[in-house]
């Protein structure tokens, strides 16, 4: 992505993946009508999702009065993100430390610094479920790397949503066996302090057991 980020000339820049596409060749037309506010330095929109057998359906990222709130759950899609190419020169480039998550790195550097960013209400592209991406043990272990280091999630106000979302992961991952772990979750010392109450509650919402 950095490599083909210091090839490109335009004032904006889309990143797909190898077996990712747009939804036809009349949206980037269509949204560069949108990319006229000098004062927005990041537009993003919606995507379809699909498997090798069929579409699986679409993902609407949230609306920038809740994208902190979003973003602590998920990553935004850089298949449907138009990024100004100053938005990289305040910023910097990709870090190359994170092999899939780099994106998600970067977008809260970039929400932590101020930058701009505004929704709009189009797919961009289809995004495939069965890539290197989908790789859910790597994936959720940068993801909480990053979280972790960044000054957006240390308040403790997203800490409830943050762990019933880490809970969630590694119930995935371990399918059959649920363990708690929190060596890669770290949060306000006031998670810490109320850990296993915060634990019953999501077992008991989500119905989960502790084998």
């Amino acid at each position: 992505m950095n490599r083909a980020l210091s090839l490109s000339t335009g004032d904006f820049v889309l990143f797909l993946n190898a077996d990712d596409f747009l939804v036809d060749d009349k949206v980037i037309g269509r949204v560069a009508e949108l990319l006229c506010n000098k004062d927005t330095d990041i537009y993003y929109g919606n995507i379809n999702l699909r498997s090798k057998e069929s579409e699986v359906g679409s993902f609407f990222p949230p609306r920038e009065n809740n994208l902190i709130g979003g973003l602590s759950i998920f990553c935004l899609p850089h298949q449907a993100m138009f990024c100004s190419k100053k938005s990289f020169e305040l910023i910097g480039n990709f870090s190359l430390r994170y092999r899939m998550l780099a994106d998600y790195d970067w977008y809260l550097r970039a929400f932590s610094m101020g930058l701009k960013f505004k929704y709009i209400n189009e797919t961009i592209s289809s995004y495939s479920l069965d890539g290197f991406s989908a790789d859910t043990n790597t994936r959720v272990q940068e993801f909480f790397l990053i979280q972790n280091q960044s000054e957006l999630y240390r308040d403790g106000r997203h800490d409830f949503i943050r762990f019933s979302n880490y809970l969630y992961y590694l119930n995935l991952i371990n399918h059959t066996k649920f363990h708690v772990d929190t060596t890669l979750f770290h949060a306000s010392e006031n998670l810490h302090r109320n850990l296993t109450h915060l634990q019953m509650q999501i077992l008991k919402t989500e119905n989960l057991k502790c084998l």
